[in-house]
């Protein structure tokens, strides 16, 4: 099975869609809610395409401060790319860039590989395997499906509801910054942050 084929089977196999993973997107005060090491004052410096993970290998390390059921959304997530994917995680023995699941506010993670000790937060609110899924995928190189060049053909968001300081969260980016593998707009994708994100009414 293709690695875009496997992508496109995850993102239906799980959902995120109840209120409070919604909240749990948001509540870590990152770009966009949960997306971290982007300044908004700064979008024009996002790089023209993530970093990826070399080899398609992902060492990685889990805080010991994160209890059992957080541990184990974590494993799940990412079995479960591993068993749909050419993706492998692997636990860090000596490598300089890695995932670190570690305590905190929320769910938030980098876009792509960064360099390092990259942290994904995975706070008490984040204890669900699609949440987690949700940010293993940001740290694999994907934004949010509404992030998309094309998405204005397919959402209608209500610019009159969010606070002319939240418009910032709505950027649209190039095929080369958010590089949906030449697929078309999915509106069943795991990488949608809530309907009502950042809704002065919500």
């Amino acid at each position: 099975m293709s690695l875009l084929i496997s992508f496109l089977f995850l993102f239906g196999a799980v959902s995120v869609a109840s209120s409070r993973s919604i909240d749990a997107l948001l509540i870590a005060g990152a770009f966009e809610g949960d997306i971290l090491g982007v300044d908004p004052k700064q979008l024009n410096k996002i790089a023209d395409a993530p970093m990826f993970w070399e080899r398609n290998v992902v060492p990685f390390a889990i805080d010991s401060e994160l209890d059992f059921i957080r541990r184990r959304a974590v494993e799940k997530a990412m079995l479960r790319i591993q068993d749909r994917t050419c993706i492998r995680f692997v636990a860090r023995q000596r490598e300089e860039d890695y995932l670190h699941f570690t305590d905190g506010t929320g769910c938030a993670s980098h876009v792509g590989r960064v360099g390092g000790c990259q942290d994904i937060i995975v706070g008490p609110e984040c204890d669900q395997v699609g949440l987690v899924l949700h940010l293993l995928m940001h740290a694999l190189g994907f934004w949010h499906e509404e992030s998309a060049d094309d998405s204005s053909d397919y959402l209608l968001i209500n610019w009159d509801n969010i606070r002319e300081e939240d418009k910032i969260h709505f950027q649209t980016y190039s095929h080369r910054k958010s590089n949906h593998m030449s697929e078309p707009f999915d509106y069943r994708s795991l990488m949608y942050i809530s309907p009502n994100a950042f809704a002065i009414d919500r």
